[in-house]
Formats: C-alpha cells, sequence, structure tokens
C-alpha cells in the first residue's frame, strides 16, 4: 500500500483500524531493514482482500481532500462577507477580524467553526493549516488552548492543587498532562489562569488593604517613626507599575520568607531603609525621579504583587541557570560552595542548588509518569483478584503506590456507568478496557520484591541441600511460603524458570554491514551495559521497550526485565544523601574501597556503589574523550537547537556504545579472522545527552553575570549561547572554501 499505491501512513492506519504510528514503526523497523539487506517480500496471496484495502484507502483519501476543500471555501466565503460587506445583510453584521501587532488577523468565529468541523471529521493538522490559511501548529495551539471539549471539563480542587505541585516542582507539561490525562497545552492554559487569578486576588487584596491605610499607620509604631514612609504610604491609593532591579528582587523574597507574608508592613519599611540607608555614589539622580523618591514611592501592593511573580516561576530553573550551576560545580566541586553558587543562580538557596545538582547529574524518575500498557494489564489482572484494594494492588505494580493505583482507577472509571446503580453495565465496560490490554501471566505478577525473596530462598536451599530441590514438592511449597503467604509452589516454579531463561540475544546493526551479535553465555552483561540499564530505570522508570530504544538496542525488552530482577535497586532509587555520599569518597573510580564505603550505605554493596560513581559527573569527566572537530560541531548542533532537547544533539555524535565495545570488538576479531571484514580502526564511542551538555559547559566562557540571573536573560536571549557564539567565531572559524 505505501510503496506501489502512495497510500500515506495515516491512512493506512485507518484502513487497517490500528494506529497509523504503530503501522509505520512496524514498517520502520521491521519491513524496511529487511529490504535494504536485499530480500524479497512473499507474494500477497489474497489479492482480493489487498484490493478491498487499497480502494477504502482511496476513497478515505478523496474524502479527506474534499473536505478540506469544503473548509477552505467556507473560510474563503466567512472572510469576503466579513471585508466586502457594505453595511447592509449578513456581511454588516459580523465585524472584520482586527490585525494584531505582527500584521496576522486575529481568530473569528468562522475560523474557531472551521477548526471544529475539520477536527471532527479527522483531518490531519497540516490539511487544517492549509485549509485555514495559518500554520498547523497555530491551529493546534488554538484548537486545544480554546475550542477542544475537554477544556469545558470541570477542574477538580484534587487537581487543581496536583497541578499547582507539580507545575511549582518545574515538571515538564507532557509529564503533568500524563498524571493529569489531560492535554498538556490545556494544563499550561488553566495554569496561566491561576496565576491571573493569583494576581488579581493579591491587587484586591492590596487595594482594600489601601483604603485602610490610615488606620494601619495610626498603629504601626515602627512605621510612624520614619517620617517620609508615611507620607508615601498615604498616597498609594491605587499604585503603578513599578520595574524591579535583581538586587531589589532578591531582597523582597529574603523579607518575605524572613517574617512571613502576613506582616507586609514591616517587610516594606525594612525593604526602603535598606535601600534609603545606601549614601553610595550610586544612589543618583534618574531621568524622572531621584532613587530616593522611586523607594519612598514603592508600597505594599508593589511587593506583594512582585513577591506572588517570583515566588511562581522560583521553583524553575533557566537554561542560563543551569549552565551556570554546572559551570560553577565543575569549578568547586560538590562540597562547601553551595552558597557561593547559591548567589549566581537567581533566587534559589543553596540547598535548591545542591537538590537541582543531584538531579541533574543523577535524576531519579518519580511516580508521575503514564501507566504503560504491561502496567495497566498488571494492575486489571489484580484487581480481578482483590477488587478496589488498592494497597494489595500496589504490591503487584511495581513502582506504585496505593494512591497512585487509586487515582488511576478513578481518572479510568469516572465515565462509566456508577457500579452500584448498574453493576452489569459498569462490568462490560471493564471487561471491554481489558480487552485492549496485554494479558498478564502470574510470573509477570511478581514484584521485585518477591522475587528477590525467591533467589535468596532458592540460593540458602541449594546451601542447605546442595542440589536443586525442583524434585521435591515439600521444599517448594516451603519456598513458595517464604516468598509470600497464599502464593502456589507452580508459581514459583514458573518465575524461577524465567529467572533462568537465556533471553540475552543481542540485536544489531551495530554498524553497516553488521547483523546479529550473541554473546557465549547468558550471562554476558557486562558492567557498562549494566550502568546503562541503571540510568535507562532511573530516567525512564520501568519501561524496558523505552529502555532498549535509548540505551540499550542490542538487548530485547524481555532479557532487559529479566536482568532487572536480579540486580540491585539501589543504584536505581539514589536519594540525595546516598549521592553525595558515594561522591564524597573519592575523586577516581580506582581509588575507592567500594566495600568500605557499602558499609555506609545501609543495604548496599559494593556493585551498585561503583556503578553510581561511574554514572557520575566525575567519572563522565574524566574518562570521556572529546575530538576537536566534535567540539565545533557540539557548539555548532547546540546553537542551532538552542540548548533546548540535548538528546536530539546527542544524535549527532554517533558510534559505538561503550557498554557494546567489548562485544563489537569480540565480533568484529572473528569476522576478521573469518577474512569477511577488512581491517579497520575501532570505532568511535557513542556521547549521551549529559556528556554532551557537561563538554559544552566546559568549553563555553564561565557565565558570571553582575547579578543573580532572574528571567532567561535580558532580551529574551540567552547569555551562555551568545558566548557559545562567540567562541565559534573565535576558537573554531569556518574551513577555508
Amino acid at each position: 500500500m505505501y510503496y506501489k499505491h502512495s497510500i500515506d501512513w495515516r491512512t493506512i492506519g485507518t484502513v487497517l483500524d490500528r494506529p497509523y504510528t504503530t503501522c509505520y514503526s512496524r514498517f520502520l523497523n521491521t519491513i524496511k531493514p529487511a529490504l535494504d539487506k536485499g530480500e524479497v517480500m512473499h507474494e500477497i496471496k489474497d489479492q482480493a482482500r489487498l484490493t478491498q484495502y487499497v480502494e477504502r484507502g482511496l476513497v478515505v483519501i478523496k474524502e479527506r481532500k474534499e473536505a478540506a476543500t469544503a473548509a477552505a471555501a467556507l473560510v474563503k466565503k466567512a472572510r469576503s462577507g466579513s471585508t466586502s460587506g457594505t453595511g447592509t445583510g449578513s456581511g454588516a453584521k459580523r465585524a472584520p477580524p482586527t490585525a494584531t501587532a505582527s500584521g496576522k488577523k486575529e481568530w473569528d468565529a468562522a475560523m474557531d467553526q472551521m477548526i471544529k468541523d475539520m477536527v471532527q471529521a479527522g483531518n490531519s493538522w497540516p490539511e487544517i493549516g492549509r485549509a485555514i490559511g495559518r500554520p498547523f501548529s497555530s491551529c493546534y495551539s488554538r484548537y486545544y488552548a480554546n475550542l477542544d471539549p475537554a477544556l469545558d471539563t470541570p477542574w477538580t480542587e484534587e487537581s487543581i492543587k496536583r497541578l499547582k505541585e507539580l507545575a511549582l516542582q518545574g515538571v515538564p507539561w507532557k509529564k503533568i498532562g500524563q498524571e493529569l490525562k489531560i492535554k498538556s497545552l490545556t494544563c499550561k492554559v488553566k495554569w496561566a489562569e491561576i496565576g491571573r487569578e493569583e494576581l488579581a486576588a493579591a491587587e484586591a487584596q492590596d487595594d482594600s488593604d489601601a483604603f485602610d491605610g490610615d488606620d494601619q499607620d495610626q498603629n504601626s509604631t515602627s512605621l510612624s517613626a520614619s517620617g517620609p514612609v508615611d507620607s508615601a504610604r498615604e498616597s498609594s491609593g491605587r499604585s503603578k507599575l513599578v520595574i524591579f532591579s535583581t538586587e531589589e528582587s532578591a531582597l523582597i523574597v529574603d523579607l518575605a520568607e524572613r517574617h512571613g507574608t502576613e506582616d507586609w508592613d514591616k517587610i516594606l519599611h525594612e525593604f526602603q531603609q535598606h535601600f534609603l540607608n545606601d549614601t553610595s555614589e550610586s544612589f543618583t539622580k534618574t531621568r524622572h525621579k531621584s532613587s530616593r523618591e522611586r523607594i519612598l514611592s514603592i508600597s505594599v501592593p508593589h511587593l506583594h504583587r512582585q513577591y506572588v511573580r517570583l515566588t511562581r516561576n522560583k521553583t524553575l530553573w533557566t537554561f542560563d541557570q543551569e549552565t551556570t550551576l554546572i559551570q560553577q560545580v565543575l569549578k568547586h566541586g560538590t562540597e562547601g560552595h553551595w552558597d557561593e553558587i547559591a548567589q549566581l543562580t537567581g533566587l534559589h538557596s543553596p540547598e535548591e542548588c545542591r537538590i537541582h545538582w543531584k538531579n541533574l547529574d543523577m535524576p531519579v524518575m518519580p511516580n508521575y509518569n503514564a501507566w504503560t500498557k504491561t502496567e495497566q494489564g498488571t494492575f486489571w489482572s489484580a484487581w480481578r483478584q482483590f477488587g478496589s484494594d488498592f494497597k494489595r494492588i500496589s504490591k503487584f505494580c511495581s513502582n506504585r503506590t496505593a494512591d497512585d493505583c487509586q487515582r488511576y482507577f478513578e481518572g479510568i472509571t469516572k465515565d462509566f456507568p456508577s457500579p452500584d446503580q448498574e453493576p452489569d453495565a459498569f462490568q462490560e465496560r471493564i471487561t471491554a478496557l481489558q480487552q485492549n490490554l496485554p494479558y498478564t501471566r502470574q510470573k509477570y505478577l511478581f514484584t521485585k520484591e518477591r522475587s528477590l525473596r525467591l533467589q535468596n530462598a532458592m540460593r540458602f536451599c541449594h546451601q542447605r541441600f546442595g542440589a536443586s530441590p525442583t524434585m521435591h514438592t515439600g521444599t517448594w511449597q516451603w519456598i513458595a511460603h517464604k516468598v509470600h503467604r497464599g502464593l502456589s509452589p507452580s508459581s514459583c516454579v514458573e518465575h524461577w524458570n524465567y529467572l533462568r531463561q537465556n533471553l540475552d540475544v543481542i540485536y544489531g546493526p551495530m554498524e553497516e554491514g553488521q547483523t546479529t551479535l550473541k554473546p557465549h553465555s547468558h550471562s554476558s552483561w557486562s558492567h557498562e551495559e549494566s550502568k546503562l540499564l541503571d540510568q535507562g530505570i532511573r530516567e525512564l522508570g520501568a519501561s524496558w521497550l523505552d529502555i532498549k530504544h535509548r540505551y540499550l538496542p542490542w538487548r530485547t525488552s524481555r532479557s532487559i526485565r529479566q536482568r532487572w530482577f536480579i540486580m540491585s535497586d539501589k543504584s536505581t532509587k539514589v536519594t540525595e544523601d546516598e549521592y553525595y555520599t558515594i561522591l564524597a569518597a573519592g575523586e577516581t573510580a580506582d581509588s575507592i574501597d567500594y566495600d568500605d564505603l557499602a558499609q555506609k550505605l545501609p543495604g548496599w554493596n559494593s556493585s551498585p556503589c561503583r556503578r553510581v560513581f561511574e554514572t557520575s559527573y566525575k567519572h563522565i569527566i574524566a574518562n570521556t574523550v572529546w575530538q576537536p572537530e566534535e567540539d565545533r560541531r557540539l557548539i555548532e548542533v547546540t546553537l542551532k537547537e538552542h540548548g533546548r532537547d540535548w538528546h536530539t544533539i546527542a544524535k549527532n555524535f554517533k558510534g559505538i556504545q561503550p557498554a557494546m565495545a567489548p562485544l563489537y570488538q569480540e565480533a568484529m576479531e572473528r569476522e576478521r579472522n573469518s577474512g569477511i571484514l577488512p581491517q579497520h580502526p575501532p570505532a568511535r564511542t557513542q556521547k549521551t545527552a549529559w556528556q554532551c551538555r557537561l563538554r559544552w559547559c566546559q568549553l563555553v566562557e564561565p557565565v558570571m553575570p553582575k547579578a543573580p540571573i532572574l528571567t532567561i536573560s535580558e532580551h529574551g536571549r540567552s547569555t551562555a549561547l551568545r558566548l557559545s557564539k562567540k567562541l565559534l567565531e573565535q576558537k573554531f572559524p569556518a574551513p577555508a572554501q
């Protein structure tokens, strides 16, 4: 359908009744590699069915084009009617769309209706954009920010509270949308609406306080002694906008944290006294008023509004702030300099800098990620047994708490019929939902904790009896009782056999011309591969397919899960204290006594300690080799991407994964000995996103602001990117033509 009939993937997905992304992934990962190797696809026997699919696809394409053409004609007619009217008829009733400052016409009701109609008709966003005459990204934003029917869904107090918590933590909007099961753009619009409401409430409160200013001044002894401050307060009923400097903003936050957010009179008094007592020459006269007059004109409403603005953005880190943090840690290390570093990173405290650095160097994914299909299958398998006992269900769902399970269940069933009033209809919806999820057998209901109990029990039996207990039924019953009360012996046997299976088949190609590589033994996971698995679980959670694609493409998702069952969990759940304890143990990986270090960390052993240290910035900086041409390419690509997506930047440095290098070299040696491959030097190793970012911060001139960085930059431009452009022009000039 794709090659011979030129049918697009969206239509193919519609015809086959599958998500078009699934069809495209199947083609990209299975069919295209086979065709590139010269394989020939089998002849389709059911030609009548193929013809039926093709005809249906062509009809779908024709209907979609007709809908787009009709929508474009209606929009054109609506525009011409709104601009060519002479004062009579329908054209005179509709005001013409006004133009914005950029010259674009504002959205009108006709455009909005066309977008909604085309979305309901199933048109793609590029088709909608062409019909409306605007970029399709603009149409997408317009729909999900203003027209989506989901916007009418009432926000509950719990969902609003959770939105505030995640937004203030700096969680990406995509992750927030996944947890709340709401479009990320809708969440962003709601967050902006909450901000406007908070500022309006603050202004209303401040205005009401201003009317009571006389009474407050009579009861305020501290302010009555300062003469000029009182006169400034009395004349500040409805105050004008005041632009605060970075130093003033930092002082406002500091005073509010010191005195609380109730006594704003005291905060204002100390704020004004701090700057009025400054008798230095820098306190000069401005164009309209002296600095002293400006300070005296600042009132409580000014301070309150500025505090609300600052605290909404305090926990967010800008690109320049993170760059400054990385550069200062590379310069001073992670001990004893947090106060000095905090002074250069905006309104962030030393403790916040310490926490954020740990999250940059050793991120551990919280439980706000969306549920995978495997997790959903596990949940419903357990729900069939235990009902709504979410505490028991959570024991089967790795990395999920009872509250997570309850929120998931309530979110899925909120539109279902009532289980009390319509139990049969409710059960039908549950059954239909379960049919679309993978069936989870008992071995997948083994949690990490139970799997470790089984392994410990088997180890004890081998040490005690010196042989495998598989022939003795009573022994398996004892083992099942030790693992979990009520667990059947057959489930333990099945899971034990699953752990012993050889699933470690390594897939290629690692380089052009290479095919599948298989290790000599099934227990061939290297130390480097275990580090990548740790990193994948920390950053992506227990999403085995995502870990395979990003970190271990030569491993199967089943073998990755199998390896996870027999690995320690400590290195995937590193806390802040554990991270800094491991870093303080030494400067290089070979200088640390890991057995002694494990004694300081309860539940740890030497191997996870070593893996954590070798994943940290200390080991990465000391062991990553960068060539001059790679440095130049890194700066060029970072400027092109504006430093936004480091995973995309890292894709420009392809090569053999360090974890794959030993197996790769072994396979290449076998091929060379057989005379198939010519001799050539080892392939260059691949760079990760964090390696690229650390190296970029090393190359770029340190960002040393004269004052804390409170925004991205003064004019919306990044200082760090501007410095990198300067470095590219001076140190890495363009090659001569």
